[in-house]
């Protein structure tokens, strides 16, 4: 492998899939990292900063204790700030100039890849994307994607179930209207239900009835009208107090209850169980 030396100020530069990507020694002063910080926030909004994990770095860095490791400082090709948010955050606490290598002209769509040792929300994404979202739409795309897999009893990791950020993001790309609208329909019966049902839950359950299913919206919309206001002694009275009871029914539990009651509303006989294991999903009302 050939090597390069790369002196102060100077820096390399290598083609990789056709991009030119930087690669250089960069000199921090607390002065300098507020500005790269602040330089950044103007771009996007990043995650919020980890104060634990910064004030040891500090402790580290003004002992003299700080470790060149590998880690990078990556920044996009606008200029934001990717990945070593909490390093530099260090480096604003004392009083020395640290040095870093930097990577430069980064794509920022890559963001998801990066860092993932601490967890970058589908919110984060999108942010960091530039994507003005619904508040709930990213928690509606990922459920969505969840419900999709009828995989949901399983408890299986986003990777078992091919979920990633990256396809939630290509997810929403293809139907940002259509997701920031069923998370403003969720609020509504959130607020109509005196919030017994989940925003989120309502909005990513009417995508997939909707549009994975291709179900009528209106018999959809009917259902989810008759359990936010449920009338007494029938399946959606009881399966409201159920899902109002949110520290018994939990997580995916939940959807066990929302098929119940869609499936007896849909055959008009009440549904006494359901397994996943068996197969059990949303009966057609067609």
């Amino acid at each position: 492998m050939s090597r390069i030396k790369i002196n102060e100020g100077d820096e390399a530069v290598f083609v990789i899939n056709g991009k030119e990507i930087t690669v250089s020694k960069l000199t921090v002063s607390p002065t300098s990292a507020e500005e790269i910080i602040n330089k950044s926030d103007s771009i996007f909004s990043n995650r919020k900063s980890r104060e634990a994990s910064y004030k040891l770095y500090a402790q580290d860095m003004a002992k003299g204790e700080w470790k060149t490791n590998g880690e990078t400082i990556k920044f996009s090709d606008d200029g934001a700030l990717l990945d070593g948010r909490n390093r530099l955050c260090a480096v604003t606490l004392g009083k020395k100039n640290i040095d870093f290598i930097a990577i430069g002209n980064i794509d920022r769509s890559v963001v998801d890849t990066i860092d993932i040792g601490m967890k970058r929300t589908l919110e984060h994404v999108l942010k960091m994307q530039g994507y003005s979202y619904e508040t709930g739409s990213a928690a509606i795309v990922k459920t969505k994607l969840e419900l999709d897999s009828r995989q949901m009893s399983q408890g299986a990791s986003e990777a078992a179930l091919n979920i990633s950020r990256l396809n939630a993001v290509h997810e929403y790309e293809n139907n940002i209207d259509k997701y920031n609208k069923a998370s403003e329909y969720g609020k509504d019966i959130w607020t109509i239900s005196h919030k017994a049902l989940n925003r989120p839950e309502v909005g990513a359950l009417y995508m997939h009835l909707t549009e994975t299913l291709k179900w009528d919206c209106e018999v959809v919309k009917e259902f989810f009208n008759k359990l936010a206001t449920p009338a007494e002694k029938t399946i959606f009275f009881t399966t409201y107090d159920k899902l109002n009871n949110k520290k018994v029914c939990r997580g995916k539990e939940r959807f066990k209850e929302y098929i119940i009651c869609w499936n007896s509303y849909i055959t008009g006989k009440k549904t006494q169980r359901i397994s996943y294991k068996d197969g059990d999903w949303f009966i057609s009302p067609n």
